[in-house]
């Protein structure tokens, strides 16, 4: 049986190893084991001798001896029980931790159906690194990489996804970061409808998650943009200002603010985006934010704002669309701005050919040679 304990042993370290990478502590422990089993099946035991007090006679102590059947049981016991325990510990997280690999792999590829179908396969597992696989998957569907959210499959993904996350609020409970991804899941699903109950359950989870970490800016964003699918700008307006004064150097927060601002009729948030290009630590901003304003500023046919905006999507952004360049020059013409609106109109021909004519035409409308 001694043999046969060894060689158990060390098939099931050689299993573990194979899984993943030990550490010393482990080789101290796996052979102080060792030793111990060895102890135990061996057929001679050390005896001690005593010595009696004021007496010269010496008595040789055998030690008691442990049944054999016994050493066995309780060997093959804790065989089984390392086995096992590699198996929980060490082969499911493996499993998991690649299927979260792949998942990321499908995402990147735009396989929706098979980073979800790996993502549920890591999840499945309930293995230590669930916390991560959980938010990481939350992330995946708030990143915007897959369908749109109004699709069954996308929506099913979600509300799945919350059930995940709600386990990481249950599992720890004083961290604001589940709360924040339960809130940005809820507003998605409630962006397009501002009576959608999502846009109410995603406050319920930002205001949690500002009770416990009361300074971090996410939080104020995630209350803003609630409001926001709800047609509630003034609120909206009141929690960007917030995490515009808890961090002034930051200047996606007066970019936020000053779109809400914008959407709710205050052209004074126009001071606020111009704010945040100059903050200690500036906004890129996105081209997506600006033609939202764009669209804002067409609507009053405000087109000193209107090029203010082409501006700076040129700036930012000087060789992605011709037709930025185009737009730029309709605005210059509206505004009177002759000089400037012939030469972005022969900027755009130059990025694009196919633009040539409409600029000729252009340019000659206002009186002026190509």
């Amino acid at each position: 049986m001694y043999g046969i304990g060894l060689i158990s042993a060390t098939i099931a370290y050689i299993i573990h190893n194979s899984f993943i990478f030990d550490t010393s502590a482990n080789l101290v422990v796996f052979f102080t084991i060792m030793g111990f089993v060895s102890y135990l099946n061996s057929s001679e035991k050390p005896a001690f001798a005593e010595a009696s007090e004021g007496k010269k006679e010496i008595r040789v102590i055998q030690p008691t001896r442990i049944s054999r059947s016994l050493i066995n049981s309780v060997a093959m016991l804790l065989i089984i029980l390392v086995a096992v325990l590699i198996y929980k510990t060490n082969i499911l997280s493996a499993k998991a931790n690649y299927a979260v690999t792949r998942a990321i792999v499908r995402g990147w590829a735009s396989d929706f159906n098979g980073a979800l179908a790996k993502y549920k396969e890591a999840l499945s597992y309930d293995v230590p690194g669930k916390y991560e696989y959980r938010h990481r998957f939350a992330q995946y569907l708030v990143g915007g990489g897959g369908p749109s959210s109004k699709e069954k499959v996308v929506r099913d993904a979600f509300a799945y996804a919350i059930t995940e996350v709600d386990k990481n609020i249950k599992e720890n409970s004083i961290d604001y970061l589940p709360y924040l991804y339960g809130s940005r899941l809820n507003i998605i699903l409630g962006k397009d409808d501002p009576n959608s109950p999502y846009n109410d359950i995603a406050l319920e989870y930002s205001m949690k998650a500002l009770k416990l970490s009361p300074t971090f800016i996410r939080t104020y964003f995630e209350i803003a943009q609630a409001y926001l699918n709800k047609k509630d700008y003034s609120k909206a307006i009141e929690f960007f200002q917030k995490a515009a004064d808890l961090n002034p150097d930051a200047g996606i927060s007066y970019v936020y603010l000053g779109i809400a601002k914008i959407e709710n009729g205050d052209w004074s948030g126009a001071d606020d985006i111009d704010r945040s290009l100059s903050a200690k630590d500036p906004y890129t901003p996105r081209i997506e934010d600006l033609q939202r304003l764009i669209n804002t500023f067409l609507k009053t046919n405000n087109f000193s704002r209107i090029a203010w905006a082409y501006e700076i999507i040129i700036l930012y952004h000087p060789d992605d669309e011709p037709q930025n360049f185009a737009s730029l020059a309709t605005a210059y013409a509206r505004l009177g701005r002759i000089d400037d609106a012939v030469k972005m109109a022969r900027r755009a021909a130059q990025i694009d050919p196919s633009f040539e004519q409409d600029a000729k035409t252009f340019i000659q409308s206002l009186g002026r040679e190509y």
